[in-house]
């Protein structure tokens, strides 16, 4: 039996050194929550609803402008911030704008979610505007089209475990029923994540993670002392 959904649209591709920092799983969550609630209505009200819930063609997205060099600079500094994560050492906050963040996600993965998802920092929230194509799906009677959809998250650490929950979402142009929403507001979509011990491992290491002022800024815990010769711990210089 093939899977319900093509998981490998969904599953970045690496292609520098430190490009997959672990907090870009919020990303996809945005893509996954989506596709999950389409695959719910669809499945729910089968072939009467599919007109209701998706749409023929996908909507135009937004799209970042960031020049090569902007881009590079971007790239660098999240290598830098991973790489310092991974070996213990301090290093200043990561800090993306709106622009900086969809256009490194639209270059890195451009087959994928770079196309399909964009991210809105709107003050202390983030907002995910997403186009999915269906035929990743094996229901015939969603081929050829497109859940269209938007969904503010919020976002948080809480006792270095990532907390991501959905508060609004609205799937080609209809909302979810208020009863389902009070209790989907209480789920933590990064739950299955933090089940990772690699993800898990990487994310015990933020000191913070918010979103204020339309920036996405990431801090990490100070780095351990040094251990001297002796034995005594000291801090690095």
């Amino acid at each position: 039996m093939r899977p319900l959904i093509n998981n490998r649209r969904c599953r970045p591709v690496c292609r520098q050194r430190g490009g997959c920092l672990e907090i870009f799983g919020i990303i996809f969550l945005v893509i996954l929550l989506l596709v999950g609630l389409g695959v719910f209505f669809t499945v729910r009200w089968a072939h009467k609803q599919v007109d209701t819930y998706t749409a023929t063609s996908p909507v135009a997205l937004p799209r970042a402008t960031i020049s090569d060099a902007d881009y590079t600079s971007v790239a660098q500094r999240i290598t830098q911030f991973t790489d310092a994560l991974k070996n213990n050492q301090d290093t200043p906050p990561l800090v993306l704008n709106e622009q900086e963040l969809n256009g490194y996600l639209e270059r890195t993965y451009p087959d994928g979610a770079g196309k399909e998802v964009y991210i809105k920092l709107d003050g202390s929230q983030v907002k995910g505007q997403v186009s999915y194509p269906l035929d990743g799906l094996n229901l015939g009677w969603v081929k050829g089209r497109y859940l269209n959809g938007d969904v503010t998250f919020e976002v948080s650490l809480q006792d270095h475990r990532l907390v991501v929950t959905a508060q609004q979402i609205e799937v080609n142009g209809l909302q979810p029923s208020e009863s389902f929403m009070a209790g989907f507001r209480n789920q933590n979509l990064a739950q299955n994540a933090m089940k990772d011990p690699k993800q898990a491992a990487a994310i015990a290491k933020f000191d913070s993670i918010e979103v204020k002022d339309g920036k996405l800024i990431i801090k990490a815990q100070a780095a351990p002392p040094a251990v001297t010769a002796g034995g005594t711990g000291t801090n690095s210089p």
